[in-house]
């Protein structure tokens, strides 16, 4: 990449990151979830991640961009009515689309989990630029970095993680801020990048009531909707019960 190239796009990674810090400033909300709860993201594969939900292991492959962009249809395109969560599981299930079969999406009753993919995004520009913490070029993976550091090595680290925690706990949720800060699909990329950064955008399909009005008369109706909740690898995950 030419010189000035390299320093526009740092630049425009930058802006973005202060763009999110303004809109979404970091806390309770994007505070990375411990390990060993609900639902953990203990891997991320090549085509797959690997999720302990309810002390199973789960194995969740990796939905295609036209799976992607299919699953996000069929939950916009699925009229709120008193049976719209069974709609759009069977709309899921009948495209062949892969989601973590976690409950459902009925409206407090918790979300559908899908790895969505995409061929390229924002990810890196923005994750590059806030530091080399997030370069897999400088930085080898968070995930077995931490647990080679604990079993072969004493070297100790300015921050340390609570017991179990992989990487840098502040660190993670700034990362989780960012992905979740981005709008869909610049949100998404390939499975190697999310390997490479240790974090998946998870496409949470959950549900909440809307109203539907005839004649100036409302009935609430259930109607499940897409959410992007990104867990960092190691780390717990979102709207997941």
């Amino acid at each position: 990449m030419p010189r000035s190239a390299h320093f526009r796009a740092r630049a425009l990674g930058l802006a973005l990151i202060g763009a999110l810090a303004l809109s979404a400033p970091l806390g309770a909300a994007w505070s990375p979830l411990p390990p060993g709860g609900i639902a953990t993201l203990s891997f991320i594969g090549e085509d797959a991640v690997d999720l302990v939900y309810q002390s199973r292991d789960i194995p969740l492959n990796a939905a295609s961009f036209a799976q992607t962009l299919a699953a996000v249809s069929i939950v916009a395109s699925t009229p709120p009515s008193p049976i719209n969560p069974v709609l759009v599981q069977l709309g899921l299930g009948a495209a062949g689309i892969p989601y973590l079969p976690a409950r459902s999406c009925w409206p407090g009753d918790g979300a559908l989990a899908i790895v969505p993919t995409a061929p390229a995004g924002a990810v890196d520009l923005a994750l590059s630029a806030a530091g080399k913490y997030f370069d897999p070029n400088t930085q080898a993976h968070e995930f077995a970095t931490a647990y080679w550091q604990r079993l072969f090595t004493t070297t100790p680290r300015s921050e340390p993680a609570p017991p179990g925690w992989p990487g840098q706990p502040a660190l993670e949720a700034l990362k989780e801020s960012i992905v979740g800060g981005l709008p869909f699909p610049s949100n998404l990329g390939p499975m190697t990048t999310y390997q490479a950064r240790g974090i998946v955008p998870f496409l949470m399909v959950r549900g909440d009531y809307v109203p539907v009005c005839f004649f100036f008369i409302c009935f609430w109706f259930p109607k499940c909707q897409v959410v992007f909740a990104p867990s960092s690898e190691g780390y717990g995950l979102r709207e997941v019960r």
